[in-house]
């Protein structure tokens, strides 16, 4: 996860460049596995 973020965070510029220039939006979703019968929760 700290992977992607690190990977993101040095694209803040572009991205935002991007939304601009083109007026869009972006989203990301994470998925977690959650093993062991533990109870997934939301941050």
């Amino acid at each position: 996860m700290y992977y992607l973020l690190d990977a993101l965070e040095s694209k803040e510029v572009e991205l935002n460049k991007i939304r601009d220039e083109f007026n869009v939006s972006f989203k990301f979703m994470m998925v977690i596995k959650v093993g062991n019968n533990e109870k997934p929760a939301m941050y």
